[in-house]
């Protein structure tokens, strides 16, 4: 795990071993996730030497990241379809919102709110850990008070769900990698895998953090 303040390169190094580790079938995207790595390194730097900071920011940065991580992952398995979620808790710690993703065919579901503890997502922020599990029609639209909710992608059959920590502990968001096959047939179930998202998902906490106004990334509308 990144320790607070942490720059990226100390996720970055992490998760090309987990990448190595993968195999040779694999090499390239050991390779693609090298590349982004040190594109959002730059970027990073750029933004920090024109003093920019703001919420805005953090997401294009994170966008960046996950836009590309999510099309080495179809790529690897072309069959699949994968999409990505930045999602925030609001300052009355009873809703997330969603404020950046990749490949987002929903218009909806961007700035959609559901409950704090709403799905695998919400397991992950209420447990601050991994949460990992399969969807279908009873269980992919339901609250945890049995409500329906409305806007989230009708295909969606797994998500792979990291919490967002601030420096002080406390979650303040979720990244999601989410698809329309179950986790043993997209991937997201295999523990390697698993291991280099979570790296991912330190990185965009990390830029979260570094582009939020008081520098705790709880950043309410």
């Amino acid at each position: 795990m990144l320790t607070a303040g942490a720059p990226p390169q100390a996720s970055a190094s992490s998760l090309l071993r987990h990448a190595v580790d993968l195999g040779w079938a694999n090499v390239l995207i050991a390779i693609g996730l090298v590349l982004i790595i040190l594109q959002i390194i730059s970027a990073a730097l750029r933004s920090r030497l024109t003093a920019r900071h703001g919420r805005r920011e953090g997401e294009e940065l994170c966008e960046v990241l996950l836009r590309d991580v999510v099309a080495l992952l179809a790529a690897q398995r072309p069959w699949v379809t994968y999409r990505s979620l930045v999602t925030i808790v609001d300052e009355s710690r009873t809703k997330r919102y969603t404020v950046c993703g990749a490949f987002i065919r929903t218009d909806p579901e961007l700035t959609l709110e559901v409950p704090i503890d709403f799905g695998i997502a919400g397991r992950a922020v209420t447990t601050k850990a991994m949460s990992a599990g399969d969807l279908d029609d009873a269980t992919r639209t339901r609250g945890p008070d049995g409500a329906e909710i409305a806007g989230i992608w009708p295909s969606v059959a797994s998500v792979l769900a990291f919490p967002l920590c601030s420096e002080n502990g406390e979650a303040f968001g979720t990244v999601n990698f989410d698809t329309d096959h179950k986790l043993a047939e997209s991937g997201l179930g295999d523990r390697k895998v698993q291991d280099i998202l979570g790296s991912v998902a330190e990185m965009v906490g990390y830029f979260m953090r570094g582009h939020s106004s008081d520098g705790i990334a709880r950043l309410p509308r």
